[in-house]
């Protein structure tokens, strides 16, 4: 009990070490705040008590057996002979292994729909484009509401920009408008809920939005007509986009379609949605840069600060490279990764260890048969294999164990998003393989150490 207690407060100080390191890996996670403070004695009385319960129940299970061992196999070095049971030992292997290989299975699969998610084509162009939004109180302010297209104008002229837009919105965010809007047919009036975002005509080829038919949008302090996306076309009846245009959509001519794009994550699927010009709504700026490079991009923005310093002088400037803002719209599934990922470390960690506990007892229990092969000629190589196959097994059925379980687990975590990545034999295969490898790794070393064990001393004469 001594010795247990003394272990399990070296494991309280390296487990203190690695929870510090798991809070910095953790830190978009962890609510701020939260940090370990080793000034509060309550944390060390804490720690004591954690120390004495995981010592008592660590210490109980191996006092039993000893105190059941017959004095004359320990007096003859046989104790391993009665050491326990051998079915749990290998029940417990199995079970540890099976929940790796959940967390494995997990750490890949949420890997490659986070990756699917941030390499996805959303229909629309992302790199090198900055957006900020016109201060609130100066948007309101009649004398200053023409501010923001002046401001605009200025940039267009800096050597840097590309194309500048003015929208009410991006064309992904988390922020939506809609409206129901009435569409007279050949099979009468429907009513269709309509995301509608507000746009300059320089809004679509800033993007790169696709129009597939019909025109762009004309300049227009007022809206006068629509520009619909194909989902749109197809919800009012038309297959074809080129149908569409020209018909009226509420009281607009719609005057042309554009490729689906994704106004939201793909938790959603696409939604109708129409584009219009009014111009006393464009309150948000959209920058792209002249791809030239990240020092041309810092002094481009530093010119378009200078600029918005001068037309507002008192409101802060808060640019955001569009690309990032689209990238957290997975931030839940960015942190659920790296909770996956850390989890699998430990669930792997821990599996390796008592795998190497087993594999170090069952080659202490069988020394003299080992001893015995190699004096009748068997090989390292073969006494390797003897004593890996059987640990081999109890790893691949604590993989047929799992498999189901994280499947199960994965298609129901996936079954959130409207666009997901298929589910396919090869990644549990994959998964399997790097619970096999990491299993022949830790048995590896003790099992070449036993095979290379000079006989004499295994069969000295006790």
């Amino acid at each position: 009990m001594g010795e247990t207690f003394v272990l399990t407060l070296l494991a309280t100080g390296i487990a203190i070490v690695l929870a510090k390191g798991a809070l910095a890996y953790l830190g978009n996670i962890i609510p701020k705040g939260v940090a370990l403070d080793f000034s509060h004695p309550q944390l060390y009385v804490f720690l004591l008590i954690v120390a004495l319960l995981t010592a008592l129940l660590a210490g109980t299970y191996p006092g039993v057996l000893i105190s059941r061992l017959s004095p004359v196999l320990a007096l003859r070095s046989q104790t391993s002979q009665a050491a326990g049971s051998a079915g749990l030992r290998r029940v417990l292997i199995v079970g540890q292994f099976a929940v790796a290989q959940v967390f494995i299975v997990g750490a890949l699969l949420v890997g490659q729909q986070l990756r699917f998610l941030i390499n996805s084509d959303l229909g629309f162009q992302r790199e090198a484009i900055v957006t900020f939004h016109t201060p609130t109180s100066s948007f309101f302010n009649g004398d200053h509401k023409e501010a923001r297209f002046t401001l605009a104008d200025q940039i267009r002229k800096l050597a840097g920009v590309e194309r500048v837009s003015m929208a009410n919105q991006t064309p992904i965010s988390g922020g939506y408008s809609t409206s129901t809007l009435e569409y007279t047919g050949k099979k009468g009036k429907l009513k269709i809920n309509v995301y509608r975002k507000e746009a300059d005509t320089t809004y679509m080829g800033l993007y790169g939005l696709k129009l597939v038919a019909g025109r762009n949008l004309l300049p227009s302090d007022t809206a006068r007509e629509y520009i619909i996306n194909e989902t749109l076309a197809k919800r009012i009846g038309f297959q074809n986009p080129a149908d569409a245009v020209g018909h009226v959509l509420a009281t607009l001519p719609i005057v042309g379609v554009v490729s689906d794009f994704h106004h939201r994550s793909l938790h959603n699927a696409i939604q109708p949605t129409a584009l219009m010009s009014q111009k006393n709504d464009l309150h948000t700026f959209n920058v792209r840069f002249r791809r030239s490079g990240a020092d041309s991009f810092d002094k481009t923005l530093a010119q378009i600060k200078t600029l918005w310093g001068n037309t507002y002088p008192d409101e802060p400037f808060n640019p955001k490279f569009f690309d990032e803002s689209v990238a957290e719209l997975y931030g839940k599934e960015r942190n659920l990764g790296k909770l996956v990922t850390l989890a699998t470390g430990i669930a792997v960690f821990i599996s390796c260890l008592g795998l190497f506990g087993l594999v170090t007892f069952t080659a202490q229990r069988r020394t003299k048969e080992i001893g015995v092969r190699k004096v009748l000629g068997a090989s390292v190589a073969s006494i390797v294999t003897l004593l890996s196959k059987d640990f081999l097994v109890l790893i691949l059925v604590a993989v047929l164990i799992a498999t189901p379980v994280a499947w199960w687990g994965v298609d129901k975590w996936l079954q959130d998003f409207a666009y997901k990545i298929d589910i396919e034999w090869w990644m549990f295969a994959l998964a399997g393989l790097l619970a096999v490898v990491i299993a022949l790794l830790t048995i590896s070393f003790q099992s070449i150490k036993a095979a290379l064990m000079n006989p004499v001393k295994s069969l000295r004469s006790e």
